[in-house]
C-alpha cells in the first residue's frame, strides 16, 4: 500500500511498521504501469466494439457458429446461399442456405 505525504511517495516497510520513502524512479515506473495499463484497456475496449459491428464470418459462410459468446454480428438475412441450390442441384431438406 502506497501514500503520498507533502508531493513525496511512501510505503510500508517489510515489517510494516514504518513508512520507507519511494525512490524517484520507482515512481516513474510506476505511473508508465498505469498509463501503460490504461492504454490496454482502451485498446481491448475499442478491439470489442469493431467486433460487435463486424459480422460473423462462420455464421455468414455456414448458416451456424460454434462460438459461446460470439461478439460478432449473427444476421441471417446475410447467410451465403447453397450454390447447390442456385444450381437446382440440392437435395437437402435440412439445407440452412437455400
Amino acid at each position: 500500500e502506497r501514500i503520498r505525504i507533502a508531493g513525496a511517495l511512501y510505503e510500508k516497510s517489510s515489517d510494516g511498521a514504518h513508512l520507507v520513502r519511494v525512490k524517484a524512479n520507482k515512481t516513474l515506473n510506476l505511473q508508465k504501469e498505469r498509463a501503460l495499463k490504461k492504454l490496454r484497456e482502451a485498446r481491448e475496449k475499442n478491439k470489442r466494439s469493431r467486433a460487435s459491428q463486424q459480422l460473423c464470418t462462420f455464421f455468414s459462410r455456414l448458416g451456424r457458429c460454434s462460438r459461446d459468446k460470439c461478439p460478432f454480428i449473427h444476421d441471417p438475412e446475410r447467410v451465403a446461399v447453397c450454390r447447390m441450390f442456385l444450381r437446382g442441384a440440392c437435395n437437402d431438406e435440412k439445407c440452412p442456405f437455400s
